[in-house]
């Protein structure tokens, strides 16, 4: 699938796993070679026409099926807020159409900064209808420490990411409050607590470090393994 970055693409990836919708037939063409508008970055040097891409999509499609019914647990990191979607037709783009492939229509490509009763939504449905073909599974939920490199908001980037991540960071604690098949896992705060002093980030201040990587990932295993609960203390 690519990325899926916010939940309205979650949403409209598992419509069409659970056969809820159908993926539009549109395309990307540049320099001769096609794109997937729903996943541009999957094949970089594009396919060689509408058949194999779409036939590719539908592998990825019935995969993702797959990891719905036969999945115990499904992880999901809440990472943005800025959209961008078809206004005609109403589906989205998981990303700005004419960065990677595409042409910008500033007629018919429309940003949207999400909520929180937006995204809440979004989610919800989404795990329902995963639910409703697996009613054994449960959700982790996470936020992305990482913050925006850029905004179409018209704010600041580092006002931006502090609204953002504070929209997702709601929406994660107030489901895993409402849903007792959702828990939440807090990575997005063993990198961004002010008592770790940004010592999980690279020197540019944006990706996270190895070291920081690994705390956090240790620290999920430990978790689910663990049998009993443990407090977890940052280093």
């Amino acid at each position: 699938t690519g990325n899926i970055y916010t939940t309205s693409i979650l949403e409209q990836w598992t419509r069409w796993a659970t056969g809820a919708a159908t993926p539009p037939n549109e395309v990307w063409v540049k320099d001769g070679r096609v794109y997937d508008p729903f996943r541009p970055a999957i094949e970089p040097n594009g396919f060689v026409s509408k058949q194999e891409m779409w036939a590719s999509r539908d592998v990825a499609i019935a995969a993702f099926r797959t990891c719905i019914e036969t999945s115990d647990y499904f992880v999901f990191t809440l990472g943005l807020t800025e959209s961008w979607k078809n206004a005609i037709d109403g589906y989205e783009y998981p990303m700005c159409p004419g960065t990677v492939a595409g042409v910008f229509n500033p007629e018919r490509h429309v940003f949207e900064n999400q909520t929180v009763v937006s995204i809440m939504g979004c989610l919800g449905r989404a795990m329902d209808m995963m639910r409703a073909v697996n009613p054994g599974l449960k959700f982790i939920l996470t936020v992305s420490p990482v913050p925006l490199t850029a905004t179409n908001s018209g704010n600041h980037v580092m006002v931006a990411t502090m609204e953002s991540k504070s929209i997702l960071r709601a929406v994660a604690g107030q489901v895993s409050r409402e849903r007792e098949d959702v828990d939440y896992f807090p990575s997005f705060e063993f990198i961004n607590s002010p008592v770790i002093k940004g010592t999980f980030f690279e020197p540019n201040q944006r990706d996270v470090n190895p070291h920081g990587v690994s705390y956090v990932m240790d620290n999920f295993f430990a978790g689910i393994t663990a049998k009993n609960s443990e407090k977890v203390v940052p280093p």
